[in-house]
């Protein structure tokens, strides 16, 4: 695997596939984050023009050359803070679970806190619209105790320190004091005292990437003037974000690992790779380059509670594709022939993420899937041995948990027809947590 950096020097607009026509006061809107067909499209291309070349004079490679990068292996992208003077990654970010809710601990809500989501049996003589024909064994998500504050938003992208607690279920309370370290986490104080400042949680996260709207305006060939009503916005995504604890300007970009590398001889590897290439909406421009760096490992205490318990909470760092819509069908077939069948006993999940795309190579749309949002947390219990659990978290950690594609129609690129194309896109990153179950009240 091969880690690359992509720094825009420019937005990002990730489309969100409404219509962007020509008539007047039209508006190109943007997706919250990148997706991970826009990462691996990118990383496809360069791999092409290292490869092969240009293409020809219509814009298109052999079909063979297509094949062969669409097999190419993306996981990602990650948000990434750079390092101020290096284009190295300095911490990771991802998506906020949506087993934690952040509540407001006060009428004015100065004070805040987190909550934790478990499943637990239903109570004496509850009932749900949840069958028997559709989850016979899915539990109900609840908090431990009954609260009357009010939900706060919840920022979108936490860093991966701080990510990590969460996965090993450390309580994270709030307290209030205010400490001049509260910018660094101190995973041994956390763990016996089990709180965190308000302060640290909020430096630890960030509420979501800014969006920078633009005024275009459509010039004449002729006479180099404007044309009169032809005016259009568009809006793109910022990769920079101003800290409220140290008010310093944090450089960030897109991380993912790669199946191969993309230089062209086996003498440059290792080397550094830095190619200046266009991406996303509008084509605008930024930096792409290989890193030593590698996605975070899993945490030996949590393989150590896991392989224990045989329970775990799957978390999607990516959107992902499921057949069944919440159900990951294809993780719970023990595709890794590991010995271990996984039973799902709650998920924790958003609406859907609806998505398209542009065929680079037919030149026309993709069709429009329906996607699991990034941030995604499945409730699982692990049936077998320790020793067999231990080998499912090797394989699952950090891979891409997307279901095969067994439905003609969600095809994205008609000259590959594997099952596993979504995979392959880096749909359905997935990270490993611990749980344990709540007792349910009568």
């Amino acid at each position: 695997m091969t880690t690359y950096i992509y720094e825009p020097y420019d937005t990002i607009i990730a489309r969100d596939g409404r219509p962007f026509t020509i008539d007047p006061g039209a508006r190109a809107e943007t997706l919250p984050f990148p997706t991970p067909s826009m990462t691996a499209g990118l990383l496809r291309s360069q791999a092409l023009l290292n490869w092969v070349g240009a293409p020809d004079s219509n814009g298109r490679y052999d079909e063979e050359h297509i094949k062969a990068v669409l097999e190419l292996t993306v996981h990602g992208p990650l948000l990434a803070q750079l390092e101020m003077h290096e284009k190295n990654i300095q911490n990771w970010f991802v998506s906020a679970p949506k087993d934690a809710l952040l509540l407001k601990q006060s009428q004015n809500g100065t004070g805040k806190y987190l909550r934790r989501l478990r499943p637990a049996a239903l109570p004496k003589g509850a009932v749900t619209d949840l069958t028997d024909s559709i989850a016979p064994d899915l539990q109900m998500l609840q908090m431990d105790t009954w609260e009357e504050s009010k939900a706060d938003a919840m920022p979108e992208f936490w860093r991966w320190d701080l990510f990590e607690l969460w996965l090993a279920e450390y309580p994270l309370q709030f307290y209030s004091k205010k400490d001049p370290q509260d910018n660094i986490l101190h995973v041994a104080e956390i763990q016996s005292a089990g709180k965190i400042s308000q302060m640290m949680f909020e430096n630890h996260t960030i509420k979501s990437l800014l969006k920078s709207t633009r005024t275009h305006l459509k010039v004449q060939n002729d006479t180099r003037t404007s044309q009169d009503g032809m005016l259009f916005e568009t809006n793109g995504l910022e990769f920079t974000y101003k800290s409220s604890f140290t008010h310093e300007v944090i450089r960030l970009g897109l991380a993912c690992d790669a199946s191969v590398s993309l230089s062209n001889t086996a003498a440059s590897a290792g080397s550094i790779e830095k190619y200046s290439v266009a991406f996303g909406g509008e084509r605008r421009f930024g930096m792409l380059q290989n890193s030593t760096h590698t996605l975070p490992p899993c945490p030996k205490a949590i393989t150590e509670e896991i392989a224990r318990t045989g329970r775990c909470r799957v978390f999607l760092l990516t959107p992902a594709y499921f057949s069944e819509g919440y159900q990951p069908t294809w993780l719970l077939q023990d595709p890794f022939s590991t010995g271990v069948q996984a039973v799902l006993k709650a998920a924790a999940i958003d609406r859907p993420l609806t998505l398209s795309g542009w065929d680079m190579h037919k030149k026309w749309p993709k069709p429009t899937v329906r996607m699991a949002p990034a941030g995604t947390v499945f409730f699982l219990e692990l049936q077998g041995s320790a020793e067999q659990r231990k080998k499912w978290i090797e394989h699952v950690w950090m891979s891409n948990i997307s279901d095969d594609i067994t439905n003609a129609s969600v095809y994205w690129n008609t000259i590959s027809q594997s099952p596993e194309q979504f995979r392959r896109d880096g749909f359905g990153l997935a990270a490993l947590g611990t749980w344990t179950e709540k007792e349910a009240k009568a």
